[in-house]
């Protein structure tokens, strides 16, 4: 599904936006927002939010418990 091939772009990437996510899966972009949020908060990805800029993901070192 499309949260693993958001975990897959994340193995060539340290850091990654929703319009990089957009361009590596083809996904839309409201498909990945339902995702990363689940990523989020599932415990595999951290998000960066700073004012007036996109949002960065970046994949949590280690994986969460049992994954």
């Amino acid at each position: 599904g499309l949260a693993a091939e958001v975990l897959e772009a994340f193995r060539t990437a340290q850091t990654l936006t929703i319009t990089d996510l957009a361009a590596l899966t083809g996904a839309s972009h409201e498909a990945l927002v339902e995702a990363l949020a689940a990523l989020e908060s599932n415990g595999w990805l951290a998000a960066t939010r700073a004012t007036n800029q996109p949002v960065v993901y970046r994949r949590r070192v280690p994986p969460p418990d049992g994954a």
